[in-house]
């Protein structure tokens, strides 16, 4: 009976507590059930960093333009579940820091580039730094330049006039006006 005499103040504090956390407990509880929001459908999992980030899906359409600064052509594509799927925005920028991104939503993506360089309708006849004369293609797949062939030329009997425009390149239509323009050049 001393000890309760003592004690009766914390065991008061005690049971109230236990009280008032069990009382809390059980109105938390209904609260949960009364509201019964409806069952929502978890989108698939992404990375954290992803989420809320709209990316490139395969039944979305990417429009493409490409603006060759050298020629002035424009070439246009359009494609669904390309290699562009999955990507979003910043991935996009990251691989084509060249790029301008006009629209991005899931339905639609509208992108712009600007190369520097011809497009796949010419031949590029240039002048190499080893002074070899190399013909010069734009890939039609990923309009990467790429050197078609180096020919086997004496350019020593070319003229100086000539020598110039090649050592910034020359544009043709096809390999047959390169042929041409070569015999031309030698008389």
């Amino acid at each position: 009976m001393i000890w309760l005499k003592y004690n009766a103040r914390a065991l008061i504090y005690v049971v109230l507590a236990a009280f008032l956390g069990a009382w809390g407990g059980y109105e938390l509880r209904g609260s949960q059930i009364d509201t019964k929001e409806p069952m929502v459908e978890m989108p698939e999992s992404q990375p954290v960093g992803h989420i809320g980030k709209p990316s490139i899906l395969p039944e979305t359409e990417v429009k493409l333009s490409y603006e060759f600064l050298l020629c002035g052509h424009v070439i246009e594509k359009t494609e669904k579940d390309g290699e562009l799927t999955g990507l979003r925005l910043e991935d996009i920028a990251n691989k084509y820091p060249d790029c301008r991104v006009l629209e991005f939503d899931e339905a639609h993506v509208v992108i712009s580039r600007e190369l520097e360089r011809y497009c796949p309708k010419h031949y590029i006849l240039f002048l190499d730094d080893n002074n070899k004369l190399c013909i010069l293609h734009t890939d039609e797949a990923d309009f990467e330049k790429e050197v078609v062939t180096v020919l086997n030329y004496d350019v020593s009997a070319l003229p100086e006039e000539v020598l110039d425009l090649l050592k910034e390149g020359i544009s043709f239509a096809s390999l047959e006006e390169i042929n041409l323009y070569l015999e031309d050049a030698e008389s």
